[in-house]
């Protein structure tokens, strides 16, 4: 096809006269609010199935591990307010003829959608952003588009540019002698995974939406029909010690921005 590849989505903010910074999940091993220090190991002691595994020696369970973004450029730690308005909002499904609805779950009638929004910051503006490779023969142009069922709609714009985005993930351990396996993507799971040695990781299950094409005589929202299998994600942000875990290869899904672990540290 045209599209070559995709990298993991990410966040960006700017001034107008400064360096575009980017900014990510904060890496669950992070202990610090400023900056990036991961938890200091040692091996257990403890003899398992995978020999003998490290355990944080200054884990505190009153706060937990870390969660929200991290700026590649500056450090500084944002908690999921600081970037973005949430907006919860209700509704229903009605039928061609305008009526609502059944209330069961196979017509699926009320619904309770999410949305979330950008916040700016003083002089500070922030967008999302990812890198796209495609053939030399496709011009990309900057447009409006709109993106899923809600017909969300964005700005697109495109500015040509190195996707330096895993380099700056992987200086962000710098200084610090403990390896670790960051996942900078989101990475989909083909079968159980085998946890060697520490890990800190989130998993959350997805299913997969169909379309129909715009030929089919249909109203907008009959095009989409959500599939019944789920596929199991590990959630970006997760990280594992020693940067032990491996996926089976899987390019295409890599080519999609999904399956992606950078080495921070060591």
């Amino acid at each position: 096809g045209k599209l070559k590849s995709i990298s993991p989505v990410f966040l960006c903010e700017y001034e107008s006269k400064n360096q575009v910074q980017y900014i990510v999940k904060n890496p669950a091993c992070n202990t610090v609010d400023d900056g990036f220090v991961p938890y200091e190991m040692k091996k257990s002691g403890v003899l398992t199935d995978y020999g003998d595994v490290s355990l944080p020696t200054n884990y505190n369970a009153k706060y937990g591990t870390a969660s929200g973004y991290i700026n590649l450029s500056t450090c500084k730690v944002y908690c999921e307010d600081d970037l973005f308005t949430k907006y919860v909002q209700a509704g229903n499904h009605k039928n061609e003829n305008g009526q609502l609805m059944k209330n069961d779950k196979k017509d699926g009638a009320f619904f309770r959608r999410t949305k979330y929004c950008l916040n700016n910051q003083d002089q500070w503006k922030r967008c999302i952003a990812f890198f796209v490779t495609v053939d030399d023969d496709i011009e990309l142009k900057n447009d409006l588009v709109t993106i899923g069922a809600g017909k969300n709609v964005f700005s697109v714009t495109f500015v040509e540019k190195e996707n330096d985005l895993a380099d700056k993930v992987h200086k962000l351990g710098k200084g610090n002698s403990s390896k670790w396996g960051y996942a900078l993507s989101d990475i989909v799971l083909s079968e159980v995974p085998r946890y060697e040695n520490f890990s800190i990781v989130s998993i959350r299950s997805m299913r997969n939406l169909s379309t129909k094409g715009y030929k089919e005589k249909c109203r907008y929202h009959e095009r989409f029909d959500r599939k019944g299998a789920r596929t199991m994600v590990v959630n970006r942000g997760s990280v594992f010690f020693e940067d032990y875990f491996r996926l089976n290869a899987n390019k295409n899904l890599e080519k999609l921005g999904y399956n992606q672990i950078v080495t921070i540290g060591g």
